[in-house]
């Protein structure tokens, strides 16, 4: 049998599913040398696992995922870049930019869907009652109240105040 020289086409050459097929292939081959490698570098009763692989072929970054994401460590990542956004005062386009330069930042979407949760959440457990005293404060008058003393002696402002109150306090 002769055996025929196989020659692969250069990257630059491919087009863009085949450039993806490529990659696929090698990160799946670059996969099974790792877990080869494993076993003859770690000792057998030890759990390793490879996670995740990026790689870049002439400027086109991959990322490739081996194993199931757990659900609460991505929620707690997401949760971060949403407290980093708010320390930073990082807006949601700028934050979108990041993300473009970066493939292992959580997109803009999945950060502002964590944050809407975080919103919600928060509603739920603070309560928050709102008055209008300007209201109840401002007489029949146009008497102006700039340079007096407010005192709030009015007996159904203060009882429902404290009512409020009340109902608020755990």
């Amino acid at each position: 049998m002769k055996h025929v020289g196989h020659s692969l086409k250069p990257y630059s050459l491919l087009s863009e599913l085949g450039q993806c097929n490529r990659s696929k292939k090698g990160a799946t081959v670059f996969y099974q040398a790792a877990q080869e490698q494993i076993k003859t570098v770690f000792h057998n009763n030890d759990i390793v696992t490879l996670n995740e692989m990026n790689f870049t072929i002439n400027g086109h970054s991959y990322s490739f995922t081996y194993n199931e994401i757990n659900i609460n460590t991505e929620e707690l990542r997401l949760l971060a870049v949403v407290r980093a956004m708010d320390i930073g005062k990082i807006s949601r386009s700028a934050y979108r930019t990041i993300a473009n330069l970066s493939q292992s930042l959580p997109r803009e979407w999945a950060v502002s869907e964590a944050k809407k949760k975080l919103k919600y959440n928060m509603a739920n457990q603070i309560r928050t009652t709102l008055f209008d005293l300007s209201l109840m404060l401002l007489n029949d008058s146009t008497e102006s109240i700039n340079n007096e003393e407010i005192h709030f002696n009015d007996q159904n402002i203060v009882e429902t105040v404290i009512e409020s109150i009340g109902k608020g306090a755990y």
